[in-house]
């Protein structure tokens, strides 16, 4: 969560015409020593 603000600002740098859905979770460690983990969701035409 320290680096809340910093992933934030990179997150407006590439959705700046839309502002999709956004999911936190604070944990102690991720699995390999990840620092971020992602979540996606899309739509198909």
């Amino acid at each position: 969560m320290a680096a809340y603000d910093e992933i934030n600002a990179v997150y407006e740098q590439h959705f700046q015409e839309s502002d999709p859905a956004q999911t936190t979770v604070g944990v102690c460690e991720l699995l390999g020593g990840a620092s971020v983990t992602l979540d996606a969701v899309t739509a198909l035409e």
